[in-house]
């Protein structure tokens, strides 16, 4: 039995090349800070993967002129099931080899081997991959879209506090996907960060704070302020309902509270 199952886990990891053909019907959605489709990109690193704008035209003509000359298999997905993982795509490629389908049909998209593909001039297929179908989670209206955003909100938050970030409150904090924290950092309730910020460690967020495009070096503490488009040096104390655009903020500075300040370098 030993054996047969290590000549199965052979043949999965040797037979068969896979592209991912992205069909970007979601173009204009974002969720966290990222568009839909990027997020789908995370789960298909692995694989060389092209991304097409959807068009009103059959799937087979969408994808034909992406079909690799290399790859024998064809992923294909949407970038309004931004759910997808890494792990589901894995067992998908796993299923299409062991069971050596034309045509398969997944919850949201299809697998093909290409051969089938560039002949066909209908879409007949062999196989259903009918598993994960929560991960295929299908975005199509405003409602659908706060639902994924949560899921994905959950996510990173999971992911910060896997990497040593303390967050107080997870219900009340809401990250970016773009957004760097380092270990050690303490969040506190009701805090917002967005965009390309960076966070180093030893920072300390108290309640209340927005942070949009800004970095806040180690061991600064900020309490119920805005800070955008800046970057606060080290040990820098923000005093709570204080306002900064585009500043830069000295090292040891204190900001005493309701202090705004806008295209300042000088602190």
């Amino acid at each position: 039995m030993q054996v047969e199952v290590e000549v199965l886990t052979k043949k999965i990891k040797t037979f068969g090349i896979f592209q991912v053909i992205l069909i970007d019907n979601a173009k204009d959605l974002k969720a966290m800070g990222k568009p839909l489709s990027e997020w789908l990109l995370e789960s298909c690193k692995k694989y060389p993967t092209n991304i097409i704008n959807w068009q009103d035209k059959s799937v087979l003509e969408l994808i034909k002129p992406h079909i690799s000359q290399v790859a024998t298999h064809s992923i294909v997905l949407f970038s309004s099931t931004p759910l997808v993982s890494a792990s589901t795509i894995e067992k998908i490629v796993e299923y299409v080899v062991v069971k050596n389908v034309k045509a398969c049909k997944l919850p949201v998209g299809m697998v093909f081997n290409n051969e089938y593909l560039k002949s066909a001039k209908v879409i007949e297929y062999d196989s259903i991959f009918a598993h994960f179908y929560d991960e295929f989670y299908n975005v199509e209206n405003k409602a659908q879209l706060n639902k994924i955003s949560e899921i994905l909100r959950i996510k990173i938050l999971d992911a910060h506090i896997s990497n040593g970030v303390n967050i107080v409150s997870p219900a009340t904090t809401t990250i970016d996907a773009g957004v760097s924290i380092g270990s050690g950092v303490d969040i506190f309730a009701n805090n917002t960060l967005q965009g390309k910020t960076i966070i180093e460690k030893g920072v300390v967020l108290k309640e209340g704070n927005v942070i949009i495009n800004s970095t806040i070096k180690e061991g600064s503490c900020l309490i119920n302020s805005r800070i955008e488009d800046s970057k606060l040096g080290k040990n820098v104390y923000i005093k709570p309902f204080c306002i900064l655009k585009s500043c830069r903020i000295k090292n040891n500075t204190i900001l005493e509270s309701y202090t705004n300040l806008f295209k300042n370098n000088s602190q």
